[in-house]
């Protein structure tokens, strides 16, 4: 599975991609993505992308799966190092609901093809 952030101004990623090798139902990954912040950017609520792709048993070998989940990270006024530790508890955060989210729905997909 490949999950990638896109953020955009003022939020960068240093690298946009994780790799999962396996990921099987009822199991979690953590993905953390290091970020930048500009600290000159207005406090407010940004938009950023998680894509994933992925494939499954079921699937045919060049079959791709992939998804995308919208979210909104809140910069604030704050400053120092305390401001990018909420960045990144967000981050983990959001990547442990996508994988939950993906291994019940793979789980489901193979449930249903019995």
């Amino acid at each position: 599975m490949q999950v990638s952030f896109q953020g955009i101004y003022p939020v960068t990623p240093i690298n946009g991609n994780a790799y999962i090798a396996e990921l099987l139902p009822g199991e979690e990954a953590n993905v953390t993505f290091m970020i930048n912040v500009d600290t000159a950017a207005f406090p407010g609520n940004y938009p950023v992308t998680i894509f994933e792709t992925w494939k499954q048993p079921n699937g045919t070998p060049n079959q791709l799966y992939s998804g995308s989940n919208n979210y909104y990270i809140v910069i604030g006024s704050g400053s120092g190092s305390n401001s990018y530790l909420i960045w990144d508890i967000t981050i983990v955060v959001i990547i442990v609901l996508l994988a939950t989210y993906f291994a019940a729905k793979q789980a489901r997909a193979r449930k249903s093809k019995r």
